[in-house]
């Protein structure tokens, strides 16, 4: 959330893609193959580090860096997701403002004031982070597509603003005369910037509002002895419960065994590795409302010293899956 990535796109910096901001664009692959994309956050806050980057030998600054101006802030942006497969390896092709490319869905259109703007300029608070409920797809590439900026997005802004006839509106569509603040007053229809976009998968209803979890959620505890000998075996139960209100798939549940013990046996479909001294559960898919319990005996080592704590902890994991922490502490009398 530092809203530092900061993406620019307009003069004078470059000069490429469509005349004007509407259809301009940033693509994130997210790695690991298909991701469930149901919320994304944004930000339309400009560069806060741009004069740093401009001073000295300016080797690190960038044109943009000049302007700065929150004219050119995103305002309305569509949502788009692709899936890239062995057969089609479309998910690099352009979109229009107006239609999806190749390969691509549009799934989600903010409001046309997503980030709004009052005269007589847009403000900063008014352009930080904002999330968005967008529909649930599953994807290997999600696309933010430009609808408008401050400038060419508010009516409010079109046209000159006062009668001095020295100033010049931000907004304006064509560029002055040459002259020394050019780089600084060119047109804020023709550049568009965004600090962030973070894509997640958590639990939005896929309809434009905050949501409500549409992810599993597992209760998952562990419970053992407090108190143990040398030389004496301990059994821990480990409880979980999918609350709901999806399936848990892939489910699973590791046990590292902590120093002090060696293992005995194990209920379960578990299965034990000697060398990294974990012990692991595939129970598959675990139902709404299912719950079940497995168990897990060690034998607490000779020379564990009296007095210590063996503190052994164990998580439940699955496809999109939140669930409890689990520990249990034993003291060695």
């Amino acid at each position: 959330d530092t809203e530092s990535t900061n993406f620019v796109s307009g003069p004078p910096a470059t000069n490429d893609g469509p005349e004007t901001v509407p259809g301009r664009q940033v693509t994130v692959d997210l790695a690991g193959g298909r991701r469930l994309v149901d919320v994304v956050k944004v930000s339309a806050l400009l560069r806060s580090n741009a004069p740093d980057a401009c001073e000295g030998d300016g080797e690190e600054c960038d044109p943009q860096d000049l302007s700065q101006s929150r004219f050119s802030a995103l305002r309305q942006f569509a949502i788009e997701v692709c899936t890239a497969s062995a057969a089609t390896q479309q998910c690099a092709n352009r979109s229009t403002v107006g239609a999806p490319g190749d390969g691509w869905s549009r799934t989600f259109t903010s409001p046309d004031n997503a980030f709004p703007g009052a005269l007589p300029r847009p403000l900063s608070p008014d352009l930080i982070f904002r999330q968005f409920d967008v529909p649930d797809r599953r994807a290997t590439h999600v696309r933010m597509v430009v609808q408008d900026n401050q400038c060419t997005g508010n009516t409010q802004y079109h046209g000159d603003q006062d009668n001095d006839p020295l100033v010049f509106s931000d907004c304006r569509t064509q560029g002055l005369a040459a002259a020394p603040d050019e780089a600084v007053l060119a047109p804020q229809d023709k550049t568009v910037r965004a600090a962030e976009l973070q894509v997640f998968s958590a639990g939005g209803e896929g309809g434009g509002g905050s949501g409500e979890p549409q992810d599993p959620f597992v209760a998952f505890t562990k419970t053992g002895p407090t108190t143990a000998d040398q030389g004496e075996t301990i059994t821990y139960t480990l409880d979980y419960a999918n609350l709901g209100p999806a399936a848990s798939e892939q489910a699973k549940i590791t046990d590292t065994l902590p120093k002090g013990v060696t293992f005995v046996s194990a209920t379960g479909p578990d299965r034990y590795n000697n060398t990294s001294r974990t012990v692991t559960w595939n129970l598959g898919t675990v139902g709404v409302l299912d719950d079940g319990s497995v168990e897990l005996t060690v034998r607490v080592a000779p020379g564990v010293d009296t007095g210590s704590v063996l503190t052994n902890s164990a998580e439940f994991s699955g496809a999109l899956t939140t669930a409890t922490p689990a520990l249990a502490a034993t003291l060695v009398l």
